[in-house]
C-alpha cells in the first residue's frame, strides 16, 4: 500500500510506511541510531517475527500505561486463554508461539504498533496481506498525508426530518477525489425496513462501479455530520468482506477545521446514481438470495435468544428518553420503550464535543458506568441500525472481539405484536 521511509526526529522512534513485495509486507521499527529493532513479515497468510537487534532491549521491557495498549492486551487475553504475559512487549514476544497457535497474531502485531506509538512512532493502518486488521479510525492528518493513495467515500446520510440533501451537499464541497456512496440507496429492496443490508452481489456491484474502486484499496469513509452514518458504512463493509475500511474521525467538520482542501466544483465527473442502479440490477438477478449470514450481523431471533441467555448483552444506542419510552418514536406507528434486559448506551456518549471519538479510557468508562460486561458477547441496536454502528465502532476501538449489530433494530422490534417491550429507565 505504501512505500518509502518516514523518519522522525532523533529523539523519537519512527516507523516505516509499509513496504510491499508480492504477497509479503514488512514493517520495521528504527531506533534513533537506525538499528533495526523488530521485523515482521507476513508471508502466505502467516507472521514470522525475529528480533534483529537487542541494542535497545530496554524498549522491549517497556510497560505501557497507554489505554490503547492495555486494550490490546485485554483483547489478547480474551482470545488466547493460554497467554501468560507480564504486559511488556518482551513478554509478548516470548508468547508469540502460543499466540500464533491461538490465531491471535493480528492483535499481537497491533500491540507492536501501539507500543511504537507510545514511544513516538507514527502509526499507520496495516496493509492488505498482513495478519493485522486495519485501524477502524483514522484522523485528518493521516487522510491528508496519504490522500493520493486512498479511496475516499462520502457516505453522508441525514434523518428525513433534518431537511438536508446529502447529494447536494457533496456537490457543493467534498474531500478531493472523494466519491459519493448512498447508504440509503444501496439496500435490500425487498425489505420494508429502512437501510437493511443488500445482497453481497448488489453491494459488490455498487462498489465496483465507483470511480475510486480498486481491488486492494484502503477506503476511508466520512460523513458531513462528523460521526453519524460513516460507521454504518464501515460495519457494512466488514459484513460484505471489504475489511480494509477506516472511518475518518470527526468526518468532514474535522477535516475542514484542520484546514483540509475542498473540492467545490459543482460538476461531478461521474454518474452519482450509477452505483445505486448497479446494485438494484444485481439484486434483481440474485433471485436465490435468502439473507446475509455473518458474525457481525444480528437478526430478530438473535435478540430474542439474547433475552434468554446470560452470556449475551443487548445495547440500545437510542437516546435516554426514547429508551425509557418518554417521547414518541420518530417513525409513526412504533411502540415506545425498549427490549427487556437491554442496556442503554446512547451513541452520543461515544463522542466528544468536537464530534470525534472519546479516548479509549473514556470509552471504557462509558461502558463500565452503563453496566456493560466486556467479557460477554454484545448485540447493538438503535432506531434503524445506523447509530448502533457508532457504538459498535467504539467497542471495536476497545478491541471487543464479539460485537454484532441488529440490522432491523427498534423499527423492526417495535412494529411487531409478538415482541415484548418494557418502559422506564433500566
Amino acid at each position: 500500500m505504501c512505500s518509502g521511509w518516514l523518519f522522525a526526529p532523533a529523539s523519537r522512534l519512527s516507523i516505516t510506511s509499509i513496504i510491499g513485495c508480492g504477497r509479503d509486507r514488512q514493517i520495521s521499527l528504527l531506533y534513533p541510531q537506525r538499528l533495526e529493532l523488530c521485523e515482521t513479515v507476513a508471508c502466505s497468510g502467516h507472521c514470522a517475527v525475529s528480533l534483529l537487534s537487542c541494542s535497545c532491549i530496554h524498549l522491549l521491557h517497556h510497560q505501557s500505561n497507554s489505554p490503547r495498549y492495555n486494550c490490546c492486551i485485554d483483547q489478547l487475553r480474551h482470545r488466547s486463554h493460554s497467554l501468560q504475559c507480564d504486559g511488556t512487549l518482551h513478554g509478548l514476544y516470548n508468547c508469540r508461539t502460543s499466540l500464533q497457535r491461538d490465531g491471535c497474531m493480528d492483535v499481537w502485531l497491533h500491540c507492536l504498533l501501539v507500543v511504537g506509538g507510545v514511544c513516538g512512532v507514527e502509526e499507520v493502518p496495516v496493509a492488505k496481506g498482513t495478519m493485522a486488521r486495519m485501524s477502524p479510525l483514522v484522523d485528518v492528518r493521516y487522510l491528508q498525508r496519504h490522500l493520493h493513495q486512498l479511496a475516499v467515500l462520502d457516505v453522508s446520510w441525514h434523518m428525513p426530518t433534518s431537511q438536508r440533501d446529502a447529494r447536494n451537499e457533496f456537490r457543493q464541497q467534498r474531500v478531493p477525489k472523494a466519491a459519493f456512496f448512498d447508504v440509503d440507496g444501496v439496500v435490500d429492496r425487498r425489505s420494508q425496513l429502512p437501510h437493511m443490508l443488500p445482497p453481497p452481489s448488489a453491494f459488490r456491484a455498487a462498489m465496483e462501479s465507483l470511480p475510486c474502486h480498486r481491488a486492494d484499496a484502503h477506503y476511508v469513509v466520512y460523513d458531513a455530520v462528523g460521526v453519524f452514518s460513516a460507521p454504518r458504512m464501515w460495519w457494512t463493509c466488514q459484513v460484505m468482506d471489504y475489511p480494509h475500511v477506516s472511518v475518518l474521525d470527526g468526518g468532514l467538520p474535522a477535516y475542514k477545521k484542520m484546514g483540509g482542501k475542498l473540492d467545490t466544483q459543482p460538476q461531478v465527473d461521474y454518474d452519482m446514481e450509477e452505483h445505486v442502479q448497479k446494485a438494484m440490477e444485481a439484486q434483481a438477478r440474485d433471485t436465490g438470495w435468502k439473507g446475509v449470514v455473518h458474525p457481525r450481523l444480528a437478526r430478530l431471533e438473535d435478540v430474542q435468544n439474547a433475552m434468554e441467555r446470560n452470556d449475551v448483552q443487548y445495547i440500545d444506542a437510542r437516546s435516554r428518553p426514547r429508551f425509557a419510552g418518554d417521547v414518541p418514536e420518530p417513525r409513526p406507528g412504533l411502540r415506545r420503550g425498549h427490549v427487556p434486559g437491554s442496556i442503554n448506551v446512547p451513541f452520543e456518549d461515544m463522542l466528544q464535543a468536537d464530534g470525534t471519538y472519546k479516548s479509549t479510557q473514556e470509552l471504557k468508562r462509558v461502558f463500565e458506568e452503563a453496566g456493560v460486561d466486556m467479557d460477554k458477547s454484545i448485540i447493538v441496536g438503535c432506531g434503524t441500525g445506523v447509530t448502533a454502528c457508532i457504538v459498535a465502532l467504539g467497542l471495536e476501538v476497545l478491541g471487543h472481539p464479539r460485537v454484532a449489530v441488529y440490522d432491523g433494530s427498534w423499527t423492526e422490534w417495535a412494529s411487531r405484536e409478538d415482541t415484548p417491550i418494557v418502559q422506564g429507565s433500566a
